[in-house]
């Protein structure tokens, strides 16, 4: 049996204020009038990093800067197998001209769906659409959640937490991207309270509890795996349009190399530092955690002890952005 080809492509996810950047194919080509992403075929001797590079040049006229991994994801075709490697990247010249592609175009992120893209592309337009602050929801205080934990969780006192929760969430930024991290909450209350958010904030990108998916899967941009769960999957389900990303807690080499295999769209680094929540824990320190977030094949957030103001370290930096409760919420 023939074995089926393999090919390797190399993307550019090239964001600024608010736009991404994207090339039209000519109307006379394979998928003509679609738009795609910057970027094209991996040549013999190539890594996907220098292919990109000479990709841009090629079709842009100008070189980009700090890369970064954005994602790495497979698709299996019947008469070929595909690995998309995806870059966050930054032009050097501001004016890229169309040397490569029919013409470009600087588009809403928040419009991306709304665009005739190659199916390919369905993951990456959700990936593009990553903010650089990732919010995580700060939990019920115990008695609260022994309230809300009722099997009828109808009592005044548990309406008046939710309430009082949904208001705290009410100052999160427009089009914020939120993990909604209720430990304390039975999976139904749980999945109550998703609702109600979704609901009063639609513009928010919500992070559900992997635990919660499948019942919140048509609300959610992304399920959380944590550390345990991570380690306990051996798959994902395939991505596509109805899927959220998948996102994982990671600390060490171990756990990035399992969320490597899985195909995790982005995941948590920490503890970067010590924080008040675990001022016993040592944190792994910049120079640790760049190491370890080189090693990761999709965006890395920097969480523990970091606040928004690290997004302006060196460019040279593997993370894409910073998460967290305290600076965030």
């Amino acid at each position: 049996m023939a074995q089926i080809p393999r090919f390797d492509v190399a993307l550019a996810l090239i964001n600024h204020q608010g736009k991404t950047l994207l090339g039209m194919r000519a109307q006379n080509a394979h998928a003509g009038g679609k738009f795609e992403f910057i970027g094209g075929k991996v040549e013999a001797g190539e890594t996907p990093r220098f292919a990109i590079q000479r990709e841009c040049l090629e079709e842009l006229g100008t070189r980009v800067d700090a890369l970064k991994t954005a994602s790495t994801l497979s698709f299996t075709y019947p008469d070929r197998v595909v690995s998309l490697h995806v870059f966050w990247a930054t032009l050097e010249d501001k004016q890229p001209r169309p040397l490569g592609t029919e013409s470009l175009h600087w588009v809403d992120l928040d419009q991306l769906d709304d665009l005739p893209m190659p199916a390919a592309n369905s993951v990456i337009k959700k990936v593009a659409q990553l903010p650089k602050t990732y919010h995580i929801t700060p939990d019920f205080e115990t008695p609260k959640s022994e309230a809300l934990d009722q099997a009828s969780a109808q009592s005044h006192e548990a309406r008046s937490s939710y309430d009082g929760w949904l208001k705290d969430r009410s100052s999160l930024p427009i089009n914020a991207m939120v993990y909604v991290r209720l430990k304390s909450l039975t999976i139904n209350n749980y999945t109550k309270l998703f609702e109600k958010l979704a609901k009063a904030r639609p513009d928010l990108k919500l992070v559900c509890e992997y635990r919660a998916w499948h019942k919140l899967s048509t609300l959610c941009f992304a399920a959380q795996l944590s550390t345990q769960n991570l380690m306990s999957l051996k798959t994902l389900p395939e991505p596509n349009e109805t899927n959220p990303l998948w996102f994982a807690s990671v600390h060490s080499e171990d756990q990035i190399t399992h969320a490597n295999q899985l195909g995790v769209h982005a995941v948590t680094l920490s503890p970067i530092n010590p924080t008040p929540s675990h001022p016993d824990a040592l944190g792994l320190g910049w120079e640790r955690a760049e190491q370890l977030a080189e090693l990761c094949c999709c965006t890395v957030y920097a969480l523990g002890g970091v606040s928004p103001s690290d997004l302006d370290r060196p460019q040279g930096s593997n993370f894409y952005g910073v998460a967290g409760i305290r600076h965030f919420s």
